[in-house]
């Protein structure tokens, strides 16, 4: 009979999950309606969950795979053409909002490694809700589509080093002196090292792959793509870990070696199914660590909404970047919406004792409501950019120009037209049509 509880449970627990998460992609936010059911049904408020650690070992599985595929998203040729612009904005929108936030902590005397940690968790950025919504306004293939998801790529790359160099920083956290700045070298020099690595593999995987796959019988072509990748995966997310990196990284790197594999994407997104699930599963389970009662206090419920603020603008002001203001209210409002690192960074900084109650639920307040604000915000912003490009032509035909005709970069790039043809963006806020999304195209 207790095998038959944990079955019953589980099954309510996947139902709630589905039916949750299709609610809250109504809002482009079905992240939120997941972490939702895990603290609800988990042991924040039910416990009416079963094997705990199983899910979250199958949740930590789905983040692997979500990982591996923001790094087969990657276009470098993406990346030269749109410049430095993109790069500048994710420096800054990954950057700004750990010092803010790292500040803010500190005025609510919570300095120290607890409010770089609970800063940290505010760096990453969730494309998304972002993606879906320049897809039904017609603008993904656009300048501006491209760079907002560029962007979110390299936002990514710099939020696993921080959260390489958090991780090393919780183990060692009784160093000092040249121990202690080694501690802050080390993930930064591995972490580098891997991702220099990841652009030697862009370049020699499809010559090392082309000479075998010609001799796999067509009908098998994608299982070998698929698992060759996996395996690719496993063993730099290994080596990454146990270097001093994340494993995060590595998996990011064993998908970008695949990035440039004819076929392999296609070969990947056969399997979304199981990989949406999983990933909703991770979501679950940041709900399990997550402290309701806490969340809920008053003085708790007030610093987490004080605590959006570093959130929110930390984000907001990388649209500045461009002279456009209704460009740059676009751009602004979708590197606002988090994902998964930032709630992954504020789950492990709790586990492992770095943040407290009340500053994780700060932390999380402020992850929530950024999540929440970005889509109705970017929604306005789209529509008053769609609207301004029908009653200016000249607007129309130079809405691929971050600066709308006036160049902020002297760069000469324009729009290639043919991106995000291929793949889906590294991220997931929901994708509107009541399924389980984990990633869109970059």
């Amino acid at each position: 009979m207790a095998d038959l509880t944990d079955l019953s449970q589980t099954a309510v627990f996947l139902a709630a999950l589905w039916a949750v998460g299709l609610f809250f992609t109504l809002v482009y936010s079905q992240l939120i309606g997941e972490i939702v059911v895990g603290a609800v049904l988990g042991p924040p408020v039910l416990n009416w969950v079963a094997q705990e650690e199983g899910i979250k070992l199958v949740g930590e599985v789905g983040l692997v795979l979500l990982v591996m595929e923001g790094g087969l998203s990657v276009q470098l040729g993406r990346l030269r053409k749109i410049g430095l612009v993109a790069i500048a904005i994710a420096v800054t929108g990954t950057l700004l909002p750990v010092f803010l936030g790292w500040g803010l902590m500190a005025a609510f005397g919570m300095g120290g490694l607890e409010g770089i940690a609970a800063g940290t968790a505010l760096s990453s950025t969730s494309i998304g809700m972002a993606t879906r919504m320049l897809q039904d306004a017609g603008q993904l293939q656009s300048y501006l589509g491209g760079l907002i998801c560029v962007a979110a790529m390299v936002d990514d790359v710099l939020s696993l080093v921080i959260l390489a160099v958090l991780g090393e920083l919780q183990n060692d956290g009784d160093k000092s002196g040249n121990d202690r700045a080694w501690s802050i070298v080390k993930p930064i020099v591995v972490s580098v090292a891997f991702i220099l690595l990841g652009l030697v593999f862009v370049n020699a995987t499809p010559k090392v792959l082309a000479r075998g796959i010609p001799r796999v019988p067509s009908a098998h072509v994608k299982t070998v793509l698929v698992c060759s990748m996996l395996f690719v995966t496993a063993g730099l997310s290994l080596a990454a870990g146990f270097a001093g990196s994340t494993h995060l990284l590595g998996a990011f790197v064993g998908g970008m070696a695949f990035a440039q594999v004819s076929g392999t994407m296609e070969a990947w997104l056969e399997f979304h199914h199981l990989t949406d699930w999983l990933v909703s599963i991770f979501f679950a389970s940041i709900g399990f660590s997550i402290p309701v009662s806490e969340l809920f206090d008053p003085e708790s419920l007030g610093l987490g909404l004080l605590y959006t603020l570093p959130a929110f603008f930390g984000k907001f002001v990388t649209g500045l970047f461009l002279c456009n203001w209704t460009n740059a209210k676009v751009v602004g409002f979708a590197m606002v919406g988090r994902g998964e690192l930032g709630f992954k960074i504020a789950q492990e900084a709790f586990e492992d004792d770095i943040l407290t109650k009340q500053s994780f639920a700060i932390s999380v307040w402020a992850l929530l409501l950024a999540t929440l604000m970005s889509p109705f915000l970017m929604r306005r912003a789209l529509a008053a950019k769609l609207r301004q490009e029908a009653d200016d032509p000249h607007e129309a035909s130079s809405g691929d120009d971050p600066s709308g005709g006036q160049r902020c970069q002297e760069n000469g790039l324009e729009a290639d037209g043919d991106a995000l043809d291929q793949g889906r963006v590294h991220a997931r806020s929901g994708n509107g049509n009541g399924t389980p999304s984990s990633v869109s195209a970059v």
